[in-house]
C-alpha cells in the first residue's frame, strides 16, 4: 500500500495576531483527500493559504475571504484545492486526490490586508533561511502522529505509524533529513508577523520500507550493548546508556513522554533481554538551539536503575578529544538507503573515520560550532542515517559523538555531523549530581 505523509507549517498573522491553530502533520493514502486547519486568534478579514515546493519560492494558492469564495492564484483550481472560511478565524485547506506530486510545505497566514508581492518575497526568503535549514539537518525521526489534520482513516501501528514502521522517501531533496518537528518563536516583520511551525512536507512511502545507517552491516547480538532505542510506541531515536540510571541522547530527540528500550537488538521482536524503562527525567542542554543543533545533546534519568549484564551495559564518557583519523563504531536503527528508505529490524553498524575539523567545516561552510565533529567519508556511500540520531559515536571504548544531523545521508562532501561529547563531560556529571 502506497501512503502519504503530510508535514505541515503555520504561519502567524498581522497586526499581533497569532495562529491558535496551526496546520499539522498528518498521513493519508494516495489517492485520497485531506484537510488542513487553520484557526487565528483574532477575527482578521483574510486568510491565506501558501506551498512551497523543492528549491523554490513561497507560492500563495488562494486567498479565503469570510463570505466569498477564495480567489485563487494562477495554477491552482478549486478542485484540487479547495478551501473553506466558515468564520473570520478558521480556514479549512483541502487537498483532494493526493499523489506524491503533492510534495510541499503547506502554509497558512491571517491579516487584515491582502500582502504584497515585496511581502510574499520577504516571506519566503524568512522561510528559506529559518525553516529549511533547520528542516535539512535532522537526523531523527520525522515519521508523525497519525490523523492529525486528516479526513482519511490513516493506517498505524501503536495508534501513531504507518505500518511496519514505513519510513519515508521524501521529495524535498535537501530535507529529506527531516525527523522532528520542533517549534519555532514567532519573528516579527513589518506588516507581517511570523509565526512558523516547522512541520513537514509530503511524501510516500511503500509499507515495508524502513531506516538505518547506509552502507553498514548488521551489528553482532549483544555486541553494542550500550545502544538504547527511545520509544514512543514506535522507535524514534538513539541513545547511549552511560550509567545505570542515566543515558545521553540528542536534544533535537526530545518528547515529553518517552521510554527508553535497553537490550534491543531486533526491534521488532520481544527476545526476552529487553528492558523497558520509562524516562522520569529528560534534560536538554540549556544552550540547545534548534536552528543551528549547537549543543545537541540530552540526559535522561530512567525511572529505575537498568540491570547490567551482557545485553545491557554502560560507555564510557571520554577522557580527551579522539583524533582526526580514529576509525568509530556508529550504530543505530536509523536509514540504509542515501536515496530513498529503508529500515532494518536488526541494529545495524558502521565503522568510520573522524575527519578533521577543516574538512568539517569545508563541508559545511558557516555551520560548524566548535561542539560539533564529522566522521565518515567524503567520497560518500556510508553514513548514519535518519533514525539513528542520537545514537552513539564510539571510539576506542568512549562515547566521542552523538548522531545529530547532516545533509541527506552518504552524500559525497556531505559527512555526519555530531555532537562532540568531551565538549559536555562537566555538564553531563553535574547535571547527574543534581539530580541523583
Amino acid at each position: 500500500m502506497l501512503t502519504f505523509l503530510l508535514l505541515l507549517l503555520g504561519l502567524g498573522s498581522v497586526f499581533g495576531a497569532l495562529l491558535s491553530q496551526k496546520p499539522s502533520r498528518a498521513i493519508c493514502q494516495r489517492g485520497t483527500s485531506m484537510s488542513i486547519q487553520c484557526q487565528a486568534d483574532t477575527q482578521l478579514s483574510f486568510m491565506f493559504w501558501y506551498r512551497q515546493l523543492p528549491g523554490q519560492s513561497l507560492i500563495l494558492i488562494a486567498t479565503a475571504n469570510q463570505g466569498s469564495e477564495a480567489t485563487y492564484e494562477s495554477g491552482f483550481v478549486k478542485d484540487k484545492f479547495p478551501i473553506s472560511r466558515p468564520n473570520q478565524t478558521f480556514s479549512i485547506l483541502s487537498v483532494n486526490n493526493t499523489s506524491p506530486e503533492d510534495s510541499s510545505f503547506y502554509f497558512c497566514s491571517a491579516g487584515d490586508t491582502n500582502p504584497s508581492k515585496n511581502q510574499l518575497t520577504f516571506l519566503s526568503a524568512l522561510r528559506r533561511s529559518q525553516i529549511h535549514r533547520a528542516a535539512k539537518h535532522r537526523r531523527a525521526d520525522a515519521r508523525p502522529w497519525e490523523g492529525e489534520s486528516c479526513r482519511c482513516v490513516c493506517p498505524g501501528r501503536s495508534g501513531d505509524l504507518l505500518p511496519s514502521r514505513a519510513a519515508l522517501s521524501l521529495t524535498v531533496g535537501a530535507i529529506k533529513a527531516l525527523h522532528h518537528a520542533p517549534s519555532h518563536t514567532s519573528t516579527t516583520m513589518n506588516p507581517l508577523l511570523v509565526l512558523a511551525f516547522l512541520g513537514a512536507t509530503v511524501a510516500f512511502a511503500t509499507a515495508d520500507d524502513d531506516d538505518k545507517i547506509v552502507g553498514g552491516y548488521t551489528c553482532k547480538e549483544n555486541s553494542v550493548p550500550y545502544q538504547v532505542s527511545l520509544n514512543a510506541g514506535y522507535h524514534f531515536c538513539g541513545g547511549s546508556l552511560i550509567s545505570d540510571q542515566w543515558v545521553v541522547s540528542a536534544a533535537h530527540c526530545y518528547k515529553a513522554r518517552t521510554q527508553v528500550r535497553l537490550g534491543e537488538y531486533d526491534i521488532e521482536v520481544v527476545e526476552g533481554n529487553e528492558q523497558f524503562i520509562n524516562a522520569a527525567k529528560i534534560i536538554r542542554h540549556p544552550n540547545y538551539n534548534s536552528s543551528t543543533l549547537d549543543n545537541d545533546i540530552l540526559l535522561i534519568k530512567l525511572a529505575s536503575p537498568a540491570v547490567i549484564n551482557a545485553q545491557v551495559s554502560t560507555i564510557s564518557l571520554p577522557s580527551a578529544s579522539a583524533a582526526a583519523g580514529t576509525v568509530c563504531l556508529i550504530s543505530g536503527w536509523g536509514n540504509t538507503l542515501s536515496s530513498g528508505s529503508n529500515y532494518p529490524d536488526l541494529l545495524q553498524c558502521l565503522e568510520a573515520p573522524l575527519l578533521s575539523q577543516a574538512e568539517c567545516e569545508a563541508s559545511y561552510p558557516g555551520d560548524i560550532t566548535d561542539n560539533m565533529i564529522c566522521a565518515g567519508f567524503l567520497e560518500g556511500g556510508k553514513d548514519s542515517c535518519q533514525g539513528d540520531s542520537g545514537g552513539p559515536v564510539v571510539c576506542n571504548g568512549q562515547l566521542q559523538g552523538i548522531v545529530s544531523w547532516g545533509d541527506g545521508c552518504a552524500q559525497k562532501n556531505r559527512p555526519g555531523v555530531y555532537t562532540k561529547v568531551f565538549n559536555y563531560v562537566d555538564w553531563i556529571q553535574q547535571t547527574i549530581a543534581a539530580n541523583s
